[in-house]
């Protein structure tokens, strides 16, 4: 039996405010500031919508067509794992 994909969805409750170049999410529930890379806050705001892992990967390989899908996919699943391992994303 085939399994759904994951649906990735950020937490709304989180305020993303940015200085400069640089983005961070505030969690008002336990008082945390996360810093996001360049790479976290472009997913951060795609996440606007909620979306699979594969329709993340497009978008990126699109706007980034320099490494290779695989690679991109690499990076992007082991950050889409740290925002779940931070409670920055809902289930």
């Amino acid at each position: 039996m085939r399994q759904l994909p994951v649906i990735y969805r950020r937490r709304e409750d989180l305020e993303l405010r940015e200085l400069g170049d640089e983005a961070f999410l505030i969690d008002s529930r336990n008082g945390c500031i996360h810093h996001l890379n360049a790479t976290g806050a472009a997913l951060w705001r795609l996440l606007a919508d909620p979306m699979p892992l594969s329709a993340i990967v497009r978008v990126f390989c699109h706007a980034f067509p320099s490494p290779t899908r695989r690679t991109q996919k690499k990076a992007l699943k082991r950050l889409l794992d740290e925002l779940e391992d931070n409670d920055l994303l809902d289930a």
